[in-house]
């Protein structure tokens, strides 16, 4: 899985699954499901839809603070559907019988945190997401005289504290 994308349904397009964006600044706001795995047949069934949205408010140092939230779609219409591929797509069908049956394996490769990089093991919290910033201009980054002015400013103007050199002279 994609640390910044996820698994969701599109229903505008046959309950298709597809990977979306679901963190950060997006123009799009999706989400993503949650699934159950029946061992014994194989059979993968979405349980959940939660969709993304995050909250803006103005910074303190310019630029907007977005605070990130997910929320369970209540009635989620294609609950306990159950995942079907058939022509490289995934897609959602409410029949068991249309259903693909897929099969985990545990992994032979450990990639967990080796115990000598954590010795104290600290247990998962269920902390609420960072909220993000978002700045977007170069004067919310570099303040109001901007740096790439002074930059210039030195280049153009050498001398004073005697490393600066005329912009013909940069590189030689």
């Amino acid at each position: 899985m994609h640390p910044n994308n996820s698994l969701d349904v599109d229903t505008n397009d046959g309950l298709k699954l597809k990977f979306r964006n679901n963190f950060g600044k997006a123009t799009t706001l999706y989400g993503y499901l949650t699934f159950s795995y029946n061992a014994t047949n194989g059979l993968l069934q979405a349980k959940k839809r939660y969709t993304y949205s995050y909250a803006t408010a103005s910074g303190t140092t310019g630029g907007t603070i977005n605070t990130p939230t997910w929320t369970e779609v209540t009635g989620f219409s294609a609950a306990d559907y159950y995942v079907n591929f058939t022509g490289g797509v995934y897609k959602l069908v409410q029949d068991p019988t249309q259903a693909t049956p897929l099969y985990l394996y545990n992994s032979p490769i450990d990639l967990g945190v080796p115990a000598f990089m954590n010795p104290i093991p600290v247990a998962p919290v269920t902390n609420l997401p960072a909220p993000f910033m978002s700045k977007v201009t170069i004067a919310q980054v570099e303040g109001s005289n901007g740096i790439i002015t002074i930059c210039q400013q030195h280049l153009q103007k050498p001398g004073g504290h005697g490393r600066a050199r005329p912009h013909y002279q940069i590189g030689r």
